[in-house]
């Protein structure tokens, strides 16, 4: 019997800290958890007041989002010629413009002819497109 005393309290207090660690883990867990999912109309109005290019006047409609996908002519400066199935055209990048190359972030001067772009943007002067985000897929070496 005075053998089995010591291991039934070890036995106990094992338990006993599980359980603080179950509790007081759940606890912290559910302190550091991320809020509620938010209401959308919320999340929208957010965007749009961050986002210059879809606030729009009473007067003037917001401007239309393009997509452009093909495949790199040239680079030059701050613009890409691309080729897609329909036309040629050029791409204007502002520095606000994210620019991926294989998911990685990169400049437009990374670009290099042949390579797959998509290209999201808005209606430019003379038919350009101004990027507002250029992913870029190369296939690997």
């Amino acid at each position: 019997m005075t053998r089995l005393l010591p291991r039934l309290g070890f036995v106990v207090s094992l338990a006993a800290a599980t359980i603080i660690v179950i509790v007081g883990g759940t606890a912290a867990g559910a302190a550091t958890a991320a809020s509620p999912i938010p209401d959308i109309t919320a999340v929208q109005r957010e965007a749009t007041a961050s986002d210059p290019l879809a606030q729009s006047s009473p007067d003037r409609p917001a401007p239309q989002r393009h997509v452009a996908i093909g495949r790199v002519i040239a680079v030059r400066g701050q613009r890409l010629a691309v080729a897609t199935r329909n036309q040629r055209l050029i791409v204007g990048i502002r520095p606000r413009t994210a620019v991926w190359i294989n998911r990685r972030p990169a400049t437009v001067e990374d670009a290099l002819p042949g390579d797959v772009v998509t290209v999201v943007g808005v209606p430019g002067p003379r038919g350009a497109l101004i990027a507002r985000a250029v992913r870029i897929l190369r296939p690997a070496p």
